[in-house]
């Protein structure tokens, strides 16, 4: 499913962004096996690397892309590659030379056709690897920075890799940009607790943030955050002082200094493009559209009961529309200043909503304290 810019902003096109974003995955070969990672859903994981369809992704890229780029006057793609996991061990040396490929054939595409525009590469990898050599050439070659990703519970299967990710992310720690908090539950459960070793020694000059983890496991309780779950671990992050936390830095915004609060909703200035099983590529606009390309199509007991005829109903473009009713954001004063959340998790059928948001909760928090 690919939704029209067109259809979604008709009267607004002067408000759009020039900066764009997307989300590139090459293969799903991985080093790790993430009980909650969504290229684990239903057993779809099948860790092949498909050369040739990574050297047609410029090209399909291009293609699905062009008219989005033209109708914002694109100025930065932000563009973030990653597998499976792009930096692996297992990785032979040629798989490096296919990103140098990828990187040329991209630059040129997209310059000729838009040569004021800016091509800016991010890595997401899990940090678990040693070969630090290449993964420094290939960033250098492209200009790249790294994002990593952290589970407290799921993501290691030993101590070992766990101190492999830390070792990277102190070795990298001028590169990496981002840190991404999957939302599991028993992880973040974990953390709050005071059991996990690293996460409170990040660098503070490294950002956080949280990954509003939509299961689209088989699992979906097992791994399903809630409205209390969320206010804890931004009280826990308070509570710790870790003000290098999107979560907290934008909640104290919401209090402070309310013009720079960073909503956490981008779905409408990325895309997440989506293999076929083809071969072709699916460029999805959504979150919503994302997981209806993955449960192949069927959304059905995926969603509260009450929300799904909203959800599916095609006269209802902007499905942030759904949650924001719901929850009554229109009429609470932080509406206009408040950094949110995964609109689509709220409407999940394992996650539990509170009566008062986790945010109200938390700036009752900060202004009481």
């Amino acid at each position: 499913m690919n939704t029209s810019l067109n259809t979604i902003y008709p009267n607004s096109l002067k408000y759009l962004s020039r900066d764009f974003a997307m989300q590139v995955p090459m293969f799903n070969k991985c080093n790790l096996n993430c009980e909650f990672c969504f290229q684990n859903d239903h057993g779809k994981r099948t860790n092949d690397i498909d050369i040739d369809y990574i050297k047609r992704l410029p090209k399909n890229i291009m293609d699905l892309h062009r008219d989005t780029f033209k109708l914002r006057n694109l100025d930065t793609l932000n563009m973030t590659l990653y597998g499976g996991d792009p930096f692996a061990d297992s990785l032979s040396d040629d798989m490096f030379k296919i990103y140098e490929g990828f990187y040329d054939e991209m630059c040129d595409r997209l310059y000729s056709e838009f040569p004021n525009s800016k091509l800016r590469i991010l890595w997401l990898t899990n940090g678990v690897f040693t070969n630090y050599d290449r993964v420094n050439h290939i960033l250098e070659y492209t200009g790249g920075d790294i994002y990593t990703s952290y589970d407290s519970l799921y993501r290691f299967k030993t101590e070992t890799q766990r101190d492999m990710w830390y070792n990277t992310l102190l070795y990298y720690k001028d590169k990496i940009k981002r840190i991404t908090v999957s939302a599991i539950k028993d992880g973040l459960e974990n953390m709050i607790a005071g059991n996990d070793r690293y996460f409170t020694k990040i660098p503070p000059h490294i950002v956080t943030d949280i990954s509003y983890y939509l299961p689209v496991n088989n699992d979906f309780v097992k791994f399903c955050p809630s409205d209390d779950l969320i206010y804890r671990y931004i009280k826990w992050q308070i509570d710790n002082r870790l003000f290098n936390s999107e979560l907290v830095a934008n909640a104290i915004y919401t209090i402070q200094e309310p013009y720079k609060v960073e909503m956490y909703c981008h779905c409408y200035e990325s895309t997440f493009n989506n293999r076929n099983p083809d071969g072709s590529v699916a460029s999805v606009l959504t979150c919503h559209d994302t997981i209806d390309q993955i449960m192949n199509g069927n959304v059905q007991g995926f969603y509260k009961p009450e929300d799904e005829e909203k959800i599916n109903d095609p006269k209802i473009i902007d499905k942030r529309f759904v949650t924001n009713d719901k929850r009554g954001c229109m009429y609470c004063e932080y509406d206009d200043h408040c950094q949110k959340m995964c609109y689509m998790l709220q409407n999940h059928i394992n996650y539990k909503n509170d009566a008062e948001c986790p945010f109200k909760r938390i700036y009752k928090y900060l202004i009481e304290n």
